[in-house]
């Protein structure tokens, strides 16, 4: 029990009740909805946009028209492109994405012989950005070519040079179909 009758003096009154007021005060304010994240460019990002992988593969059907020796991306909003590009890459059965609320990205490496230092793709998301734009962002991870087995010294490099020397090629590309219309701007990492 607190004795109040030692509070009568005049500068023990603003003491109690400053010391009282800190106290209820203490409850007050400090809640997030969400966890701090320090990160400031992922506090700036807009909602997660679905992003789904179509099709992924080293080699597309032999045809001129998409040989090429440097990596392209390209952004493609209605079925007709779409199934063209898809026929030009792969006789696999071409899935039906929806167009209307949704695009497809064709992400072409490029042709580069297997022995080659190389980037291969690493992952694809997207972000609203603004009303009438959507962040793509694109991970590259960079490969050495050479790495791949290297334990005994004299069998494993006589045979990786050989492998190299004949110019084995492939082309990786990939058929992402993200869920948005609006104009993608990409982002390389």
């Amino acid at each position: 029990m607190i004795n109040l009758a030692a509070f009568n003096k005049p500068i023990s009154k603003p003491i109690f009740f400053l010391v009282v007021s800190l106290f209820l005060l203490q409850g007050c304010g400090g809640q997030r909805d969400e966890p701090f994240n320090g990160d400031s460019s992922s506090s700036s990002r807009g909602a997660t946009v679905k992003v789904e992988n179509l099709r992924s593969d080293k080699d597309p059907i032999e045809g001129a028209d998409i040989v090429n020796e440097e990596k392209k991306i390209i952004f493609i909003l209605d079925k007709p492109r779409f199934l063209e590009l898809w026929r030009n890459y792969t006789i696999a059965v071409a899935p039906d994405p929806d167009m209307d609320v949704g695009q497809v990205v064709l992400i072409d490496l490029g042709k580069k012989r297997i022995c080659d230092r190389k980037v291969t793709l690493k992952s694809v998301t997207a972000f609203d950005a603004s009303v009438n734009s959507a962040e793509l962002i694109i991970e590259f991870e960079d490969v050495d070519g050479n790495s791949s087995s290297t334990s005994d010294s004299s069998s494993s490099s006589s045979a990786s040079s050989a492998s190299c020397d004949n110019e084995t090629q492939e082309q990786p590309y990939y058929f992402y179909y993200v869920k948005t219309r609006k104009e993608l701007v990409p982002e390389e990492n």
